[in-house]
């Protein structure tokens, strides 16, 4: 029993090392409530309660300032090819609020630019529809899997159209910092737009047609853990955070009679965020 408790307390305060050192721009002492409260864990004769209290992070307070640090260290990020030619890192935009993060696949000529995620026609779209949904476009938090713009033509960087999906290289290279952004954010669903952003949390390629529109447990990762889905993609609702996969914004350009079906689809999940928070 010794050897086990031992064990645990060894790897939680591995975990927490690990991510105070990634937020050491931040004041160590906005992470005191999340340690065990030696007082209140009752150690003499008993287990200590192993669980460690995470609240913290998602107050607003705190979390804006934790993913302002996450920005703030990924500015400078050389882990791949992009770093060459983008003008920004493409974080997010909006916020928690709603407990919804949109997760698309990658910036594009209009965000690399203003340094904001779905600021082109794709965005102005989503943001149509979000509106006509009953979701505030400034209480959602919107991101992309890879932070940075992906060129077909490198030597072309000012011209339009220039876009491409992300590679497999840039998707592992960015990962985990939307890991972070999730751990942090702890959201009640991620509604991935498109196959690039569904696969990259899949972590396997699969047919977003078939799998669209239905909600699939999703387990949030804490410290170096991976990001996963549990279970089988059946669609029933498991836990406190879902995924729920659709269509990109972009894909309704080529294929207009998608709307509907994209529209439909953020309903459903407007409707799945109002009955759980009853």
């Amino acid at each position: 029993m010794q050897t086990d408790i031992r064990k645990d307390l060894t790897e939680i305060v591995k975990q927490l090392k690990t991510y105070l050192e990634e937020t050491r721009e931040e004041d160590f002492w906005h992470f005191k409530e999340i340690l065990v409260d030696k007082k209140k864990s009752g150690l003499r004769g008993k287990k200590p309660n192993l669980q460690v209290d995470l609240s913290m992070h998602q107050s607003g307070a705190y979390l804006e300032k934790a993913l302002t640090a996450l920005h703030k260290r990924i500015k400078n990020c050389q882990k791949c090819g992009l770093h060459k030619t983008r003008i920004n890192v493409v974080f997010s935009r909006g916020s928690a609020e709603k407990g919804i993060i949109f997760i698309g696949e990658a910036p594009g000529y209009d965000e690399d630019r203003q340094g904001l995620p779905f600021v082109g026609r794709a965005g102005q779209l989503l943001d149509e529809v979000l509106a006509s949904v009953g979701l505030e476009k400034e209480k959602v938090y919107v991101t992309n899997v890879v932070k940075c713009h992906p060129l077909f033509n490198p030597r072309t960087p000012e011209k339009r159209g220039n876009d491409r999906p992300p590679n497999r290289e840039e998707i592992t290279a960015c990962l985990p910092v939307l890991k972070e952004q999730i751990f942090m954010i702890k959201p009640k669903i991620i509604c991935t737009l498109g196959a690039v952003a569904t696969n990259a949390l899949l972590g396997k390629v699969v047919s977003l047609t078939k799998i669209r529109g239905k909600f699939y447990p999703f387990r949030v990762p804490f410290g170096p853990e991976t990001l996963r889905v549990e279970g089988n993609l059946q669609g029933e609702p498991y836990g406190e955070t879902k995924l729920f996969p659709t269509f990109h914004p972009a894909a309704i350009f080529r294929t207009p009679s998608l709307k509907n079906i994209f529209i439909n689809d953020l309903k459903k999940l407007v409707t799945e965020v109002n009955t759980s928070a009853r």
